[in-house]
């Protein structure tokens, strides 16, 4: 197994993001750190509340883009940035 990581790559809009992990929350997990990494330092960033996002999608492709919208919606409104995700298994 290797371990979970994200990162960067071009892309047609601002920046592309890809989270790579050995399970669904990890790889979500990593996409969120990717989304916090493109508009801040993560050394800067740490875990101080927890925030429950719910979103329901037709399937795992699908999830993540109703994830990323939701997401993008919460953290920058409420000043959060996103750094563990816990799915249903």
């Amino acid at each position: 197994m290797n371990p979970p990581r994200w990162e960067h790559f071009p892309h047609d809009a601002d920046i592309g993001i890809r989270g790579i992990g050995n399970k669904l929350n990890e790889a979500f997990e990593q996409a969120a750190l990717a989304m916090t990494a493109a508009v801040t330092d993560l050394q800067w960033v740490k875990a101080s509340e927890v925030v429950t996002i719910t979103c329901q999608a037709p399937d795992n492709e699908d999830v993540y883009v109703y994830f990323d919208n939701d997401t993008q919606g919460a953290a920058p409104l409420n000043a959060r940035t996103l750094t563990t995700i816990m799915l249903p298994a």
